[in-house]
C-alpha cells in the first residue's frame, strides 16, 4: 500500500494535468438513477428507497461538474486563518463555477473514521474567509481504498440531510501509482424498505384550531384568513430549517358561527417512524440481531403508536402560538392518524392551503413539474398552466397517496375502486349544474379534490396500458363546470368498455356508484332502488356459488360474511334475492352500506389488471436492486426477490416460505433472483439471473 502522501502526490499531478476525470470510472452509470423529469412515461415514485439514492446520485453528478476546471490552491498546507492547524490533502478552485473543492484521501478504514469530521471543519474554515457561502459553493471530494459502515453512513448524511455536495470515490493502487484509478461509490447508508411508497397508516395528524381573540373581532379584523396562512407559511418554513418531514393543511370551519368570527385549523401530517420499522421487519429488511430493533420490537407499541408525539411538532405548535398570538387562540386536539382525521373534515371543513416540508414536499413540488403529470392532470379551468403544489387539489391528493389510499393503488383494478371512481362522477355531474346546499359545500369541495387524484390515476394507468385508448373527452372539474353534451355517458361508457374492459363485476359496481352519487342517497329514487335490487342480486348470487367461493379461500368466505353482515340480513337472505329485498326495510341503512359491500367485493373477485407497456433501461438501477438482495440475504432472509406491480413499479419483497417446496435458499446475491411479474393477471415466482434482467429478456425494456 503506497503512503498517503504519495497517493496525494499521483492524484495532484492528474488534477494539474487535467487527467483526473479520465482516471474516474462509473460516472456514466450516475444519470441512469435519477428519475427523468421530462419524461412523460416515467411516473415519479414515492419512495425513501428512492428519493436517498436520488440524492447521492445527484451530489455526485454535481461534484464531477465542477472537477473538469480545476485550479490547484494548496497540497497538504494548513488553511486555518486562526490558531490551529487544518490540513486538506488537496484544495483546489472550479474555474468554471467558482466553486472550492475540497479533497481528502484516507488509506484505511481506521483512518476514515476521522475523514468526515475532517471535512466539516475545512468547510468551517472555508467560510470563515468567506462568510455566507452557499451549500453549493463546496464540493467535498472523498477518496479511501477501504469504506467502512461508518464512513459509508457519515457520507450518505452529509449529502442527504446536510445538503453537502460529496463525491465518494474507491481508490484503487492494486496496479500502482502510474496506473491508480477511482471508481464512483455510492454510500449504502440506507437499508431499503422493499416498498414503492409509504406504509399505510404511517402519517399521523396533529390538529390545531384557530379561533379568532375577542381583540381581533373588536377591531373587525376581516384578514383572518390571509394571518392563518401566513401562520401556515411561517410554520413549513421553520419545520423545513430544522430537517423535519410532513405537509400542514388550512382550513375552514363552515359549521355555524358567529357572524365575523370565522374558525380555521391547521392540521400536520407528519411521519410516524415506527410504521417505516414495521414495514421493513415484515419484508425482511431489517437486522433481526440489531440491539434498537430489539428494543422497538419490545417498546415500539408505547413509543411510536398513535398517541406518540413529535418534538418537531411540538416545538412548532410552540412557535405557531407566538405567531399568531394577538389573531388566535390556539388549542390542540388529540393526535390521530391522518386518514380517519381527514375523513371526518370532510364534513365540516373546506380545505384552504397546504405548505410542506421535507422529503413530502419535495415530491409534492414534484407533482407539478414532471411533464407526465403535468400533461396528465386535470385540472380546474382557472388554474394556471403550471399548478400550484400548494394548492389542495394537487397537494391532498399527494398526501393520500403517500398514505397508501389512492384507489387503484399499484395499477390494481379492484370493484371497491369502480364503485368509488362512479361515485365520484355521479357526484360531480350532480352538483355542477345546481347550486349545493349548505350541508353539501364540503362533500362537494372535497369529491372534486379527490376526483381530480382519481382521473389523473386512470388516465395515467390507460396511458401506460397496451391496448386502451385515450379517454374520448376531458372530465371537466370544479364547480359550476358544465359537462360537454353527453359528455359524462361518453366517458362513463370509456370507462366501462376500455379502462373496466367490460368485466360484469367492475362494470356493475362503477354503474352502481354513479346511480348513487347522481342520486345523492334520495332511496325514493326508483332507478336507485332499482339499483340496490340489482347489486343485492349479485351479491346473492355470488353467495349462492359455493364451489366458487370454496375454490377462492377463506378470505373470500370471510369477505362474503362481512358484507352481509354489514346489510344486517338473515341467513334466509343469503339464498333469495327477494327475501333479502324484502329484510331491506331501512333502505337508507342499505345506502349507507353500500360503499363498505362493494369493498367487500375485493375479497371475492380477484382484482382486474391491464397490460402495460415496457418500461425504460432508465428507470430500472439494476444495480441499487442487487444491493437490497444482498442485504436481506446477510439478515438471514431465505428467499429475497424482486416483484412488479401491475402499473410496472419494481420493489425489493421477501417471498413466503411457500416458496421453499420449489426454489433453494439464496445463498448470495449473485445467485439467479427469485422474480415475481404481477404485471400478467396472474403471479408465478421464477428463477432469473441478473444478465437476463439487464438485457431485458424478463423484463420488456424500451430502448428510449
Amino acid at each position: 500500500m503506497p503512503l498517503e502522501s504519495a497517493l496525494a502526490g499521483a492524484i495532484v499531478d492528474h488534477i494539474v494535468r487535467g487527467s483526473f476525470l479520465a482516471r474516474m470510472r462509473g460516472r456514466e452509470g450516475l444519470a441512469g438513477i435519477l428519475q427523468d423529469d421530462s419524461d412523460e412515461d416515467a411516473m415519479p415514485v414515492p419512495s425513501i428507497d428512492h428519493w436517498i439514492r436520488e440524492s447521492i446520485a445527484a451530489a455526485a453528478i454535481d461534484a464531477v461538474e465542477s472537477l473538469s476546471t480545476l485550479e490547484l490552491i494548496s497540497r497538504d498546507r494548513n488553511i486555518s486563518g486562526a490558531a490551529g492547524t487544518l490540513r486538506p490533502d488537496v484544495l483546489a478552485l472550479d474555474r468554471q463555477r467558482n466553486r472550492l473543492v475540497c479533497f481528502e484521501f484516507k488509506r484505511s478504514a481506521e483512518a476514515a473514521r476521522q475523514a468526515l469530521t475532517e471535512l466539516l471543519a475545512y468547510e468551517q474554515e472555508m467560510r470563515n474567509h468567506l462568510p455566507l457561502t452557499g451549500g453549493n459553493d463546496v464540493v467535498f471530494v472523498l477518496m479511501s481504498t477501504e469504506w467502512s459502515t461508518l464512513l459509508d453512513h457519515a457520507a450518505a448524511a452529509a449529502i442527504i440531510f446536510g445538503k453537502r455536495r460529496v463525491l465518494c470515490l474507491e481508490v484503487d493502487t492494486s496496479k500502482g501509482l502510474d496506473a491508480v484509478s477511482w471508481t464512483v461509490r455510492m454510500p449504502s447508508a440506507w437499508s431499503l424498505l422493499g416498498g414503492t411508497g409509504f406504509p399505510i397508516r404511517s402519517l399521523l395528524a396533529t390538529t390545531l384550531i384557530l379561533t379568532p381573540t375577542p381583540q381581533a373581532v373588536a377591531k373587525d379584523d376581516k384578514k383572518f384568513s390571509f394571518v392563518a396562512t401566513q401562520g401556515l407559511e411561517l410554520l413549513a418554513r421553520e419545520l423545513d430549517r430544522i430537517g423535519a418531514h410532513g405537509a400542514g393543511l388550512l382550513w375552514q370551519d363552515v359549521r355555524m358561527r358567529e357572524p365575523g368570527t370565522p374558525k380555521f385549523g391547521i392540521t400536520i401530517a407528519h411521519p410516524n417512524s415506527y410504521r417505516f420499522y414495521e414495514h421493513a421487519k415484515r419484508f425482511g429488511l431489517t437486522n433481526r440481531s440489531s440491539a434498537l430493533a430489539e428494543f422497538l420490537d419490545r417498546n415500539g407499541g408505547a413509543l411510536f403508536g398513535s398517541t406518540w408525539q413529535s418534538a418537531d411538532v411540538d416545538d412548532a405548535v410552540r412557535r405557531l402560538r407566538t405567531i399568531l398570538a394577538g389573531n388566535f387562540d390556539v388549542d390542540r386536539l388529540g393526535q390521530r392518524c391522518w386518514w380517519s382525521t381527514r375523513n371526518e373534515m370532510i364534513s365540516y371543513a373546506t380545505p384552504q392551503y397546504v405548505e410542506s416540508w421535507g422529503v413530502i414536499g419535495e415530491f409534492i413540488r414534484r407533482e407539478v413539474t414532471h411533464a407526465g403529470l403535468v400533461s396528465r392532470h386535470p385540472r380546474p379551468p382557472k388554474d394556471p398552466i403550471l399548478p400550484d403544489w400548494r394548492a389542495p387539489s394537487i397537494a391532498l391528493n399527494v398526501i393520500d397517496e403517500l398514505d397508501g389510499r389512492r384507489i387503484f393503488r399499484d395499477g390494481f383494478i379492484a370493484c371497491g375502486d369502480a364503485f368509488e371512481l362512479g361515485r365520484m362522477l355521479g357526484t360531480s355531474s350532480r352538483v355542477r349544474n345546481g347550486a349545493p346546499t349548505a350541508s353539501e359545500t364540503c362533500e362537494t369541495v372535497w369529491n372534486d379534490i379527490e376526483m381530480i387524484g382519481t382521473i389523473k390515476e386512470v388516465q395515467y394507468l390507460a396511458t401506460a396500458a397496451v391496448g386502451i385508448p385515450d379517454p374520448p373527452v376531458r372530465v371537466p372539474i370544479g364547480r359550476g363546470v358544465r359537462w360537454e353534451a353527453g359528455a359524462d355517458d361518453i366517458f362513463a361508457e370509456w370507462v366501462r368498455r376500455e379502462f373496466l374492459g367490460g368485466l360484469p363485476p367492475y362494470v356493475d359496481c362503477f354503474d352502481i356508484g354513479r346511480i348513487m352519487g347522481l342520486a345523492n342517497g334520495d332511496t325514493g329514487d326508483q332507478t336507485l332502488a332499482e339499483a340496490y335490487r340489482t347489486f343485492v342480486r349479485m351479491f346473492v348470487n355470488v353467495e349462492t356459488s359455493k364451489s366458487y367461493l370454496e375454490d377462492r379461500s377463506s378470505s373470500a368466505i370471510a369477505a362474503a360474511d362481512a358484507a352481509w353482515s354489514l346489510l344486517g340480513l338473515t341467513a334466509a337472505a343469503r339464498q333469495d334475492a327477494e327475501v333479502a329485498m324484502m329484510e331491506l326495510e331501512d333502505m337508507h341503512t342499505f345506502a349507507s352500506a353500500l360503499p363498505e359491500v362493494a369493498r367487500a367485493y375485493d375479497g371475492i373477485f380477484l382484482p382486474h389488471f391491464v397490460k402495460q407497456k415496457p418500461v425504460k433501461p432508465r428507470s430500472v438501477d439494476w444495480d441499487w436492486f442487487r444491493e437490497g438482495i444482498a442485504l436481506m440475504i446477510d439478515r438471514g432472509v431465505h428467499y429475497p426477490g424482486i416483484v412488479q406491480t401491475p402499473d410496472g413499479k419494481l420493489s425489493t419483497t421477501e417471498f413466503p416460505n411457500a416458496v421453499r417446496h420449489v426454489f433453494r435458499p439464496r445463498r448470495s446475491a449473485d445467485d439467479p433472483v427469485l422474480f415475481s411479474d404481477f404485471t400478467t393477471g396472474t403471479s408465478f415466482v421464477t428463477e432469473v439471473s441478473w444478465a437476463d434482467l439487464r438485457a431485458g429478456k424478463v423484463i420488456p425494456l424500451t430502448s428510449g
